[in-house]
């Protein structure tokens, strides 16, 4: 899995030549509503590299929200819903969230944390629909 999300990471970052400044960590938690009703990013990590790159720690953030769907469909909705509006390919983003999930659980295992073996099954197999379509 680790060979095939570091493919996969090589691919779409040459694939994306676009260089932008990125927050690096975008999650639920490094997003706040202002008063105002508009959003403020905290806690960036600020890398460079193609804006892509900054939509699969959010999406692997969606499994923790609260919602009626089974996981493998609310994934694939948000991935749907962020392709239809930002106009990447469905398919890219998909790549990054199997990308995005390995990272994650490499990290765990540095903190001796075990893996999430039903996390990784879920990524491998939208990454697998997503190919197919």
């Amino acid at each position: 899995m680790t060979a095939k999300a570091h493919d996969i990471c090589k691919e779409i970052f040459s694939k994306y030549t676009n260089r932008v400044l990125l927050h690096g960590d975008l999650h639920h938690d490094n997003l706040l509503l202002r008063n105002d009703g508009t959003y403020a990013m905290i806690d960036p990590k600020g890398v460079i590299g193609p804006a892509i790159f900054d939509l699969p720690r959010y999406i692997l953030n969606e499994i923790d929200t609260a919602h009626t769907d089974p996981d493998d469909v609310h994934i694939e909705n948000v991935i749907c819903l962020l392709s239809e509006h930002l106009g990447y390919p469905a398919d890219d983003i998909s790549k990054l969230y199997f990308m995005e999930t390995v990272l994650a659980n490499i990290w765990s295992c540095e903190d001796n944390e075990p893996v999430n073996r039903d996390e990784l099954a879920l990524a491998s197999n939208i990454l697998s629909k997503f190919a197919q379509t």
